[in-house]
């Protein structure tokens, strides 16, 4: 009786051991959604899929309270939102061109960039207490007429306006792994 009833606890713990092993890796990228990828490497800077899906809600709520927000240009936006000639490098051209999609730049720390106001109201303060534009960073996402998010990528050229702006593909990370073994090594865009 007494081989009998360790045994069953070996085969017990090894079921539940086992079964804690088999889904531990699913279950880290699990949500309401199913099982999804982290969110997005550019460069060295991530952006975990919390903070992109708020920045994308905030920008389709405001574009479904004024319609027009979608369509201003670049002058107003305060960043280049449309690639009017082909871009070059990546393999989000087509994406990039399409003109129904928007380009969003979202910020270092996850925000995102506040192209809504007017231009002088886009300010903040600098480290010696100055008030300075708000940069857009080169990071933009691709949002769809849906709101769907279609990709990630770095706009190389962001604070020059080329006739073929540069860009790189953001990575997609699959869990939070990939942001502890970098994928990139350069912090900043090579010229």
């Amino acid at each position: 009786m007494l081989i009998l009833t360790a045994a069953l606890y070996v085969i017990l713990l090894s079921i539940l051991g086992g079964s804690k092993t088999a889904h531990a890796d699913r279950e880290a990228n699990q949500d309401a959604f199913g099982v999804t990828d982290y969110g997005f490497q550019c460069f060295d800077r991530v952006y975990p899929k919390y903070a992109i899906y708020a920045a994308a809600k905030r920008y389709c709520d405001l574009t479904n309270r004024q319609q027009n927000s979608r369509y201003l240009g670049s002058k107003h936006t305060g960043y280049r939102n449309r690639f009017y000639f082909r871009t070059i490098g990546g393999d989000i051209d087509n994406i990039v061109n399409e003109p129904w999609n928007t380009l969003l730049p979202i910020l270092q720390d996850g925000t995102l960039y506040p192209f809504e106001v007017k231009p002088e109201l886009r300010l903040v303060k600098n480290s010696a207490g100055e008030m300075v534009r708000i940069d857009p960073g080169p990071d933009r996402l691709i949002i769809d007429l849906e709101c769907n998010i279609i990709g990630a990528f770095s706009d190389l050229d962001y604070k020059t306006d080329p006739a073929k702006a540069r860009v790189q593909t953001c990575t997609i990370l699959e869990s939070m792994e990939d942001n502890v073994r970098p994928l990139v090594s350069s912090s900043s865009p090579s010229s």
